[in-house]
């Protein structure tokens, strides 16, 4: 099936891998909410997924992580915005998990348009 954006397969694989690796986690953690592995491997989870997607809206000079996959969806999506916190990502994270499930692997441009919708403030200039 072909996807509706441009966005590279691996790039698409990367952020469903992140997805489900945040969602083992805070599955694991319910099944033992006492057990502090589990709760630091859901806070790591979630913190890792949060911030590839905040990566993907900052200036280079300012990722805390750079891959292929976050410079390949900043060039197409991200340098439009300013980095939202952890809080707006969560927001967008949750909204988008609960409407679709493979919105990540199949419409990573969804985070965009729903950063915009939520957020305009962070919509710094659009592209041409």
């Amino acid at each position: 099936m072909q996807a509706a954006s441009s966005i590279g397969e691996s790039t698409r694989m990367r952020l469903h891998r992140l997805r489900v690796e945040a969602e083992k986690a805070k599955s694991a953690l319910a099944a033992q909410p006492e057990d502090p592995k589990r709760q630091s491997e859901a806070v790591v989870a979630a913190a890792r997924r949060r911030e590839f997607w905040q990566d993907t809206c900052r200036e280079v000079r300012e990722m805390h992580n750079t891959s292929l996959e976050i410079l390949e969806l900043y060039q197409e999506h991200g340098c439009c915005f300013l980095a939202p916190d952890e809080e707006e990502v969560q927001e967008i994270l949750d909204a988008l998990d609960a409407a679709l499930p493979l919105w990540d692997r199949d419409h990573p441009e969804l985070f965009y348009q729903t950063l915009r919708m939520n957020f305009p403030e962070l919509a710094h200039r659009t592209r041409t």
